[in-house]
């Protein structure tokens, strides 16, 4: 679904950075279920496409120029060194350490090369009034906001995730934002069928994804579970034009 979201969001567009039409070698981290991977593979069927991930969840048919790998992005990589783009999607904002994972991909990049991450603000705006400053929702980030920063993982580093290209070495840094609605308020077809996929998407992280940080925090079982109830009645409320800001950066490795 997050796929989908994606590409209604950015008019089909798979990635932004401009890699030209024949890449070689293209590997996506963090892949999840490798539908990027796959649509990838057949864009460019001459190119050897790689989904890394830690949970082997991708189908097991694939064309012959895409394999999958279970792997850990965090340690030591042991895939080949000379890509001609490294993608990551909705993985930045979870990882320990940014900054040295995007040093790993400076140096596995052929000179020339681009790297793009494509991640969520983890944070609600809105634009006509119509969203009270104690929201649910904006209670919720900031919430696990705090409790991910307490396992050092600063879901809210989308923004600034083009400094940290630069600091690892790489130009050229481009920056596409889009606004993500929050429910299906929108009376534009295309953002209300977005805002129902986002409403969907956080549906699904109010479980135990969500639950289990929030314990850090010294809450009790039933008071998370009585805060994530008021959480989805906010998701469904049309009278908050609320959004989320969706991150595309991509920075390229001098030559």
């Amino acid at each position: 679904m997050k796929h989908a979201m994606v590409l209604e969001l950015s008019d089909g567009k798979l990635f932004h950075a401009p890699i030209g039409n024949n890449p070689q070698k293209i590997i996506d981290l963090g892949t999840g279920t490798g539908i990027w991977a796959l649509e990838v593979g057949d864009k460019y069927p001459g190119a050897e496409v790689i989904g890394a991930d830690l949970s082997p969840i991708q189908p097991g048919w694939v064309p012959p120029n895409v394999r999958f790998i279970v792997d850990d992005v965090e340690d030591e990589w042991l895939f080949p060194n000379d890509f001609d783009f490294i993608h990551m999607r909705n993985l930045a904002t979870w990882v320990h350490d940014l900054p040295k994972l995007l040093e790993r991909c400076f140096e596995n990049l052929k000179p020339g090369a681009w790297v793009e991450t494509q991640d969520f603000n983890s944070n609600v705006g809105c634009d006509d009034g119509t969203m009270p400053d104690d929201w649910p929702l904006i209670q919720f980030w900031a919430q696990l906001h705090e409790a991910m920063l307490m396992l050092n993982v600063d879901i809210r580093i989308a923004p600034r995730i083009g400094d940290l290209m630069e600091k690892a070495g790489f130009v050229n840094v481009k920056r596409t934002a889009y606004k993500v609605p929050v429910g299906a308020w929108p009376k534009n077809r295309t953002l209300n069928l977005v805002g129902d996929y986002m409403r969907t998407i956080m549906e699904d992280l109010l479980g135990a994804a969500a639950s289990k940080p929030l314990l850090k925090l010294g809450l009790g079982a039933t008071e998370i579970e009585i805060f994530l109830a008021s959480v989805r009645s906010a998701l469904r409320d049309r009278n908050v034009h609320a959004y989320g800001t969706y991150f595309s950066w991509a920075g390229q490795k001098p030559y």
